[in-house]
């Protein structure tokens, strides 16, 4: 398929699945959803593409002796939610064929992170079954896996939820897998003077919130002058509250979004 990574960014493929599920061990959903939004870029090592294309030629030869049929690669997409898709190692409209090149510690059976992506697999192609193919650079190792209904509705839910925030550019919960742990002397002096000053701050809002309800609760009906300051009473509209108003996509007016940054303390 020409411009591939245009068709994949454009929806949610079978290798995003175990990332919205929460249970991929290499990206967050956090991650995921800046790529999608063009916002970073999932670089992936040359070498190890090139060999696990080479592996997956070799595996799908292999399987296609052993089963005598053809398996070629196909694309496809959910008919009634185009974002959901998946390319597949191979299928000949009914099997779909998952390659894995795999170690020895993950051979002969599916490890748990694969098992979204397998069910997304047939979510996207609308088929019964799915042939797990583990390969170890020698042997192939074929195990069957066929639709579950409830988790394949479970798994459509999270991604439309996914999906949605991709549309409306709202980043999904961050987990602490999404932070980094950074040891740098001159940036934690910097932090812990900032922790320290918003520690005061905080304090002297506090404080001042106080007296300004004291006062408050002495003033006179009118405007005042007082040791230096001019206190007045004044009025201000009340907010438009828009979801009162009928027909009208609020969406269609929100400008661009960007980023900022947040400072939270760890309790």
């Amino acid at each position: 398929m020409e411009n591939w990574h245009e068709w994949r960014k454009a929806g949610l493929g079978a290798s995003d699945a175990p990332v919205v599920m929460n249970v991929s061990p290499y990206k967050t959903r956090f991650q995921l959803w800046e790529e999608k939004l063009g916002l970073s870029e999932h670089k992936m090592n040359e070498y190890m593409a090139n060999k696990g294309h080479e592996m997956e030629i070799v595996a799908r030869q292999k399987y296609e002796s052993l089963y005598k049929k053809e398996m070629p690669v196909f694309f496809c997409e959910h008919p009634d939610f185009p974002f959901v898709r998946a390319s597949l190692d191979g299928y000949d409209g009914e099997t779909i064929l998952e390659i894995k090149y795999v170690g020895k510690d993950d051979y002969g059976k599916i490890p748990d992170r694969y098992y979204p992506q397998l069910q997304h697999q047939l979510l996207a192609s609308g088929s019964d079954v799915v042939h797990y193919c583990g390969f170890n650079g020698t042997d192939i190792h074929v195990i069957e896996i066929r639709r579950d209904e409830e988790y394949i509705r479970k798994l459509l839910e999270e991604l439309k939820k996914f999906w949605d925030l991709v549309q409306k550019q709202t980043p999904p919960e961050l987990t602490d897998r999404d932070f980094k742990k950074v040891k740098d002397p001159e940036l934690g002096e910097l932090v812990e003077k900032y922790r320290s000053m918003n520690a005061i701050l905080k304090q002297t809002e506090s404080t001042l919130e106080f007296l300004k309800k004291q006062i408050i609760e002495k003033l006179p009906k009118e405007n005042i002058i007082c040791n230096g300051m001019k206190i007045s009473k004044t009025f201000r509209q009340g907010t438009i509250d828009y979801k009162a108003v009928p027909n009208i996509d609020w969406e269609n007016y929100r400008k661009k979004g960007s980023f900022y940054y947040v400072f939270r303390e760890i309790k």
